[in-house]
């Protein structure tokens, strides 16, 4: 498997440079995730995959944000810890659910919202591994 950037587990070790085209991939894929589980929120399971993918990767984020912070500096770094707090609310209130006292048209707009800045943000970050 391809990595973002190697971290070092020792003082000393080499950290490879970022891998752009690995790292946008990265993000695509982890928006792509979370756009499913608030398409399918009524599925158990395929929120529960969802939830566990998202638990799976804070790794690779931590990984992935220092390298670019290394690469690209500051304002890339912060475009990318931003996308990874907007992931953190969304898994957040996938694993809550949605309060059933709205209806569900408004629901199903939170959802649509949630999606859509999630697409921004995501697109803004990877902008910024290319600038």
């Amino acid at each position: 498997m391809h990595s973002i950037a190697s971290s070092p587990t020792a003082p000393g070790v080499l950290v490879q440079p970022l891998d752009r085209t690995v790292a946008a991939m990265f993000l695509r894929a982890q928006a792509s995730w979370l756009r499913r589980g608030l398409r399918l929120v009524g599925d158990a399971v395929e929120v529960g995959l969802v939830l566990g993918t998202h638990d799976a990767s804070h790794e690779s984020w931590v990984d992935m944000i220092a390298a670019v912070e290394r690469g690209l500096g500051d304002d890339a770094a912060q475009k990318m810890a931003q996308l990874y707090a907007f992931h953190g609310r969304v898994a957040g209130s996938l694993e809550r659910g949605m309060d059933l006292r709205l209806e569900e048209a408004v629901r199903t707009q939170v959802r649509r919202m949630l999606a859509d800045r999630l697409t921004e943000l995501t697109e803004e970050a990877i902008a910024a591994l290319t600038a």
